[in-house]
């Protein structure tokens, strides 16, 4: 059975820092509400997208008839290679990004130990 107990107290109740036990977690009722709002807002963005992409697509099939003469397999294989393509766009200049960010914490973390002095191995 799960049992809650308050192991900081806080002025403001939604603060108070609760345990939950079976798992040990620490969080705040501000905490569940932050994340009911994110929730609710996520939920509303990928509603609203479904019905924009429907939409798209419907669109799409309307003024592209060409596409309703192919067979599945031909439609799928354009919609791979275009989510290839739209990967490796998009992934060689994030790859780019993570190495560059690497070779900087790199010579960040040369310093710190240099300034610090410490014994990191």
């Amino acid at each position: 059975m799960i049992q809650y107990k308050t192991i900081k107290k806080n002025k403001d109740a939604k603060e108070v820092v609760i345990e939950k036990s079976g798992i040990t977690a620490q969080f705040t009722i501000n905490d569940i509400e932050k994340h009911e709002s994110y929730l609710a807002r996520t939920l509303k963005e990928i509603e609203g997208q479904l019905m924009l992409e429907d939409a798209k697509a419907t669109n799409i099939l309307n003024n592209n008839t060409f596409l309703m003469k192919m067979s599945e397999e031909d439609i799928h294989a354009a919609h791979m290679y275009f989510e290839a393509m739209a990967f490796s766009s998009t992934a060689k200049p994030k790859i780019k990004e993570i190495k560059d960010q690497i070779k900087s914490y790199k010579k960040e973390k040369e310093e710190i130990i240099k300034q610090t002095q410490l014994d990191v191995k």
